[in-house]
């Protein structure tokens, strides 16, 4: 509430004062980050070109992607993810949803929203699933919670944070999901939530395994899209 009545510094370029409906950065900052070439519908890279190749998801329908995970929004994106920056979830919501509606991503149709659940020892030491957080927050989008669903997905390999993984051990652990209630998906569209998507082989891997549990389609939703390296 103080947010919209009171000026503020724009958190991404520290302009001041900062007036753009109650969000932390300015409506210029807002504009750039939208402003973007096309991205791939399967996997939300970028592309320079259309057609451009490049090495994309398998088993994802489709996916849309907020931001780009590079400057100058890297910095905020990663204090989300780390400290409890949760009063930033609706500004980040509004901007995944309104990137969904470029992409024209569905929310509605959608028959299950679920988190991409959080290793169990980071949950513990952290206190919260940001891509929970994030869910609920989008929720309010659409009126309301009935499409949440925290532990329809659940990981089933535990053992190294995913940042410190190469491409190849990103892809092979990924692999490790369980649908808790497959007949709860069976002939549904779902949507996966994550804040981050990097490689895209943990979203990928993770709709095979709904695939296999008998849903119609899985598409993706993300805050960030790590850009090529």
């Amino acid at each position: 509430m103080l947010r919209r009545v009171l000026p503020t510094r724009c958190a991404v370029c520290g302009a001041w004062p900062c007036h753009n409906g109650g969000t932390p950065w300015c409506a210029a900052c807002h504009a750039q980050a939208v402003a973007k070439p096309p991205r791939c519908p399967r996997c939300a890279l970028h592309l320079a070109q259309p057609h451009q190749p490049h090495a994309c998801t398998r088993w994802l329908h489709a996916s849309a992607a907020a931001l780009d995970y590079a400057f100058a929004w890297r910095d905020l994106v990663l204090a989300f993810k780390t400290e409890p920056q949760l009063a930033w979830a609706p500004a980040w919501a509004q901007l995944m949803y309104q990137a969904a509606l470029r992409g024209q991503l569905s929310l509605r149709q959608a028959r299950w929203w679920l988190p991409i659940p959080m290793a169990a020892a980071r949950l513990r030491q952290r206190g919260f699933n940001h891509a929970w957080v994030l869910a609920q927050a989008l929720a309010q989008h659409t009126g309301g919670q009935s499409h949440l669903h925290p532990h329809l997905l659940q990981r089933t390999l535990d053992d190294q944070q995913q940042h410190r993984r190469s491409s190849r051990q990103r892809l092979a652990a990924a692999t490790a999901w369980h649908v808790a209630q497959p007949e709860a998906v069976a002939g549904q569209r779902v949507v996966l939530i994550d804040d981050i998507m990097t490689t895209g082989a943990t979203l990928d891997t993770a709709a095979h395994c709904l695939l296999e549990a008998g849903a119609a389609q899985v598409d993706a939703l993300v805050l960030a899209r790590a850009p090529l390296a």
